[in-house]
């Protein structure tokens, strides 16, 4: 990936924060953890550091929950708008 992209050796966050932020974004902080525990299943052969990969399932998952209580909230305060 660095050779395609020589830039991206500055950037701070790692190709699996990215991937599994943007997951969480998209797609709620259940597929986030189930994405994060196929990347642990995967990287089983190479070396394991447990801590990042449970540290990125917590983080997934608790943005995920901030994000739905937030666009809840939105969401009601926009129907009440509207309906008013």
């Amino acid at each position: 990936m660095m050779k395609l992209f020589p830039r991206f050796q500055s950037f701070p966050l790692s190709v699996e924060e990215v991937v599994v932020a943007s997951n969480t974004a998209i797609c709620g902080p259940a597929t986030a953890a189930a994405m994060v525990a196929k990347m642990v299943a995967a990287d089983r052969n190479k070396n394991l550091n447990e801590t990042k990969w449970k540290g990125l399932a917590l983080a997934g998952t608790f943005w995920g929950i901030v994000g739905y209580a937030l666009a809840t909230f939105v969401g009601v305060c926009i129907s009440r708008v509207l309906l008013s």
